[in-house]
Order: structure tokens, then C-alpha cells, then sequence
């Protein structure tokens, strides 16, 4: 694995749109942005073109005059089921397009058999740390690789569950999978702490199996605490025990060319922006202790672990993830007798907590209006009515777009006595659907739809009641382009407002 032909970066962050006004007044000491490409994907529901790229955000990013690293997402490699071809196509546009020196992925399975084809989990999961597990991982990166024309890097990930007996350890795993892939880390440092934390091999002792020469990338990210776990939240800054341990490990990176702060746009009224610009400045910090050396950093530990007990039968990966994507995704009742973890394992209760917040998530933002009617109407309670029985009814889906439209599907087939629901609802998916396939679409609200739609759009509860005054709404490329009042039964029709 030669490097030494891979860029020094420097300080960044993972980029979103309310951070772009850090990138507005000389870059806050922001050297690099990465971009998770997943942000401009959609699935179109057409099987001859499944997913398609929006090309018109990502040459604005492209013209940013910081450096930029493609870190995906929705195309895990730790499972037994790789990326699919159409999403590597995309993630080489992307890379190709933004001129990234390398991209990077999650050690990490969100896929699953589903007959003839494959179901989404809803969340990353942890896969079956085995040497047949970091086999399958190795073969992933590879043919990322080969796709992409570019290097690689592997995310070690976070694990809630208990060490299973007879895995390999967390470092133990990590460094088989980098070794047979000849690949390159990307080195979480707060999934390293999180996984301590939750009772999993200590961060050190993992940093001790590691050939840090493979790291080209550190992660730094802030998290929360949720009944009893220290979750991966990226919901504020980094803290100072996470600081303390990147500040020691830094130095023993020869290879390190990027550090790069992680959070959601979620967190930042709380955060602020100048505290965003504070943390900028500590990672500097960090950078500045690199010791790029020519010779090779010590080589990593190959004591056993504790965990490795070759003695413990283990499933296989196929099995393991059978078991624990149909769990966490909500299809089953509870832990079958089959089920490759203990009965009274609480991080399957956590996963499945977490990929069901993830899927309300996705929904809040892709399917707004509808989101805030139902809130306005009765808080959390009127909002879980209709989602959690979609829950119930159907598998999650990997992208925004699509688990929205299957939501407002879903609602539109219920009895749910919401003023409006329904409108709203057949607004917002006629706006999805004419965005994603270009086209025109019309639908129909039997109001005056400008007073409703400003109000939902600006947080605010719609009245308890709008003029009687049918309109026909028609959309172009999910853009509102015309509202026309429907003819009224003498015949007469009123002007149309566009």
C-alpha cells in the first residue's frame, strides 16, 4: 500500500447546509469538507435508472475552494450483502466530480436478504467479528476500489451490543479486515470511546492491535447519554476525554492527511456557530502534532483476546445478520430461539430505538408539512399514530425521499380525522414524485391552499378553518407552478394565482 502519493489536507468538517456560512468568511480555519454523497441520491422507482444523482448541488460544492473527501453512508461494507453496482456508480460520480483523493466507508452491514431481492435495516449495524466476517469485509473494499479507480479507507464502527464469545476483539477484527484489504483507516476516535463506554474492548487496548500506519483519516465527533449508553450522536462538540486520547494517539499517525469534526445540523442552534469555530481551532491544535516518519510506526499487538475463544461455536455472518437486521428493523416480535444473541441483550432494544428514531427522522425531512400538521394537531402522540402503525406495515428505506413517499402513502389509506391531513399529504408527494421523475403533477385541496402551506411552512399551526374554496395545484420538478381555483357549479371560474 503506497500513500506517500496521498495529499496532506489538513482540518475539517463533515460539510452540510447550515454550515456553509463557516465557509463564507475565510473558512474558519477549514481546510477540507467532507461530503456524504448519499445526500444527492434518489431512488426513482424506475428499475431501468434505480437511483439517480442530483448534478446541480453537487457542482456548486465543487466549486468550494477548500479540499474535499467523499465519506459514504448507505453503501457499508462489513456485510455479507456489498454495495450494489448503481450505488458505486454514483459514489464515482461523486468522487470524480469533487476530485477527491480518496473516499471512505463503514465497516458496517444495513442490508439483508429479502426473497429475491434485499431489505434496508434502517440503521448501521455491527457485523460478526470473525475471521470469516473480515474476509467478506476485505473483498468489499476491493471491489469498492476497483469501482471507484481510487483509494479507499474503512471506518471502524460502533457496536451496542456485548462481545459476542468466540469474535475476534474490536482491534483484532479492524486490523484483519485492513491488512487482507490493503486499505486504508479512517479512524473514529469517539467510536473507539463509545464502544468502551458501552462496556466493548478498551479504546487503547484497541489503538495497541491497530497498524496505525493504515490510518489516513481521524474522526472526531460529540455524543449523548441514553438509558445507560453513550451514544454516537455527533450531537455537539468533542469532549475533552475523546480530545486527550486523539491528543496521544496524533502522534503515532505517520500517515495521517485529514481530521475531520462530525455533526449534525440538528445541533447546531444549540452549539452556534462560534463554538463550531472554537472546535476548528482545537483540531489545528491536534494537527500540529503529527510526526510524519519514514520508517514504520511499532507493529501492531497480536496478543489473543479475551474475546476470541475459538472453542465458542459462532453463526455465520449471513446468519448473524439475518438475525439482527430483522430485529432492529422492527419486522419480528422479539428474539427468536435461533437468534444469535442472548435473551436479555439490551443493545438490540437500543439498535431498534435508534433505527426507528432514524426513520422518524427521515420523514421530518423529506415530508415537512405534513410532519408539522400532525404535531400541530396533537404533539408526539398524533405524529405516532400514523407512524407507528406504518411501522408495523412496512420495511424501512434506505433514503429520505422514499421513506417519506411510503409514509404519505400510508396515511392516505387511513382513517386518521386530521383537518387537512389528507391534502397536505397528497401535496407533498405529488412535490417528491414531480422532483424526482421532472415531470408535472397536479393535486387537489378543497381550501385555499397559500394560507395553510405558509402556515405549516413557517411553524406555525394552521387555523381551525380555511374559506371553502377548491384548488387545483400543479407542480413542475417538485416547484409549485400554478394554483388555479376550481370551477365553481354555476360555471363561473376565479382568477388563478401562480
Amino acid at each position: 500500500m503506497n500513500v506517500h502519493h496521498l495529499p496532506g489536507l489538513g482540518v475539517g468538517l463533515v460539510l452540510w447546509p447550515a454550515l456553509l456560512p463557516l465557509l463564507s468568511d475565510g473558512g474558519s480555519g477549514i481546510d477540507v469538507v467532507e461530503i456524504e454523497p448519499e445526500f444527492f441520491w434518489f431512488e426513482t422507482g424506475d428499475p431501468r435508472e434505480p437511483m439517480r444523482l442530483d448534478t446541480g448541488i453537487l457542482q456548486q460544492l465543487a466549486q468550494l475552494p477548500q479540499h474535499k473527501l467523499v465519506h459514504g453512508v448507505a453503501a457499508p461494507i462489513g456485510g455479507t450483502l456489498g454495495p450494489q453496482a448503481c450505488q458505486l456508480q454514483l459514489m464515482r460520480d461523486v468522487v470524480e466530480t469533487l476530485r477527491a483523493p480518496w473516499a471512505s466507508e463503514h465497516l458496517s452491514f444495513n442490508a439483508i436478504p429479502s426473497g429475491e431481492s434485499r431489505m434496508d435495516s434502517g440503521f448501521l449495524l455491527p457485523p460478526l467479528q470473525t475471521a470469516e466476517g473480515a474476509t467478506q469485509a476485505a473483498r468489499n473494499i476491493v471491489a469498492m476500489r476497483q469501482q471507484l479507480q481510487l483509494p479507499v479507507a474503512v471506518e471502524n464502527n460502533v457496536n451496542y451490543l456485548r462481545p459476542l464469545p468466540g469474535e475476534l476483539s474490536d482491534g483484532d477484527f479492524i486490523t484483519q479486515v485492513v491488512q487482507a484489504a490493503d486499505c486504508g483507516l479512517l479512524l473514529d476516535l469517539h467510536n473507539l470511546w463509545v464502544n468502551e463506554k458501552n462496556g466493548r474492548q478498551p479504546a487503547r487496548e484497541v489503538l495497541a492491535q491497530l497498524p496505525l500506519d493504515r490510518v489516513w483519516e481521524v474522526h472526531l465527533a460529540g455524543g449523548s447519554q441514553h438509558r445507560g449508553y453513550w451514544l454516537d450522536a455527533h450531537s455537539g462538540l468533542v469532549n475533552d476525554e475523546v480530545m486527550a486520547l486523539a491528543a496521544e494517539t496524533v502522534p503515532d499517525l505517520p500517515n495521517l492527511r485529514a481530521i475531520i469534526f462530525e455533526m449534525l445540523p440538528d445541533y447546531l442552534p444549540q452549539v452556534g456557530l462560534d463554538q463550531v469555530r472554537l472546535q476548528i481551532e482545537r483540531l489545528h491544535r491536534l494537527w500540529a502534532l503529527r510526526r510524519p516518519r519514514v520508517s514504520s510506526p511499532r507493529a501492531p499487538s497480536i496478543e489473543a483476546s479475551q474475546y476470541n475463544d475459538a472453542t465458542r461455536a459462532v453463526p455465520t455472518p449471513a446468519a448473524w445478520e439475518q438475525a439482527l437486521g430483522t430485529l432492529v428493523s422492527g419486522r419480528p416480535s422479539g428474539l427468536n430461539a435461533n437468534a444469535p444473541f442472548p435473551a436479555d441483550e439490551p443493545g438490540v432494544a437500543i439498535l431498534r430505538e435508534l433505527a426507528r428514531n432514524a426513520r422518524a427522522g427521515q420523514i421530518a425531512s423529506a415530508a415537512k408539512l405534513t410532519t408539522r400538521l400532525l404535531l400541530a394537531h396533537g404533539g408526539e402522540a398524533a405524529f405516532n399514530a400514523a407512524f407507528d402503525p406504518y411501522v408495523a406495515r412496512h420495511a424501512p428505506r434506505q433514503f429520505a425521499s422514499s421513506e417519506a413517499l411510503a409514509f404519505l402513502d400510508d396515511i392516505q389509506g387511513t382513517a386518521l380525522s386530521i383537518p387537512h391531513l389528507l391534502e397536505v399529504a397528497r401535496f407533498e408527494s405529488a412535490v417528491i414524485r414531480s422532483a424526482l421523475s421532472r415531470d408535472e403533477r397536479m393535486t387537489l385541496f378543497e381550501t385555499d391552499p397559500l394560507p395553510l402551506l405558509a402556515a405549516l411552512a413557517e411553524g406555525r399551526p394552521p387555523a381551525r378553518a380555511y374559506d371553502a374554496i377548491p384548488h387545483r395545484v400543479t407542480l413542475r420538478n417538485g416547484a409549485v407552478t400554478r394554483m388555479q381555483r376550481v370551477a365553481l357549479r354555476n360555471g363561473a371560474r376565479d382568477k388563478s394565482h401562480a
